[in-house]
């Protein structure tokens, strides 16, 4: 398992470093480089559901329209 973590302060406090040390992570750890969107699978996603989104017709006007649309 390779963990990428990013700057929330939560992934860097002792208690975090620790318990992947403890489960053999330590070594797995990469930092994430600031400001890369590219190689952040979360982006694709998120491109992905705006485009659903905006391209919907009707456009959602409600959260439970928005469930639906997605």
């Amino acid at each position: 398992i390779y963990f990428q973590h990013d700057g929330v302060l939560a992934h860097h406090i002792k208690h975090t470093t620790t318990t992947f040390e403890e489960l053999g992570m330590g070594t797995y750890l990469f930092p994430w480089p600031p400001c890369s969107p590219d190689i952040s699978p979360i982006e694709g996603v998120w491109c992905i559901l705006k485009c659903r989104i905006l391209h919907h017709d009707p456009r959602p006007t409600t959260t439970p329209e928005l469930y639906t649309t997605i």
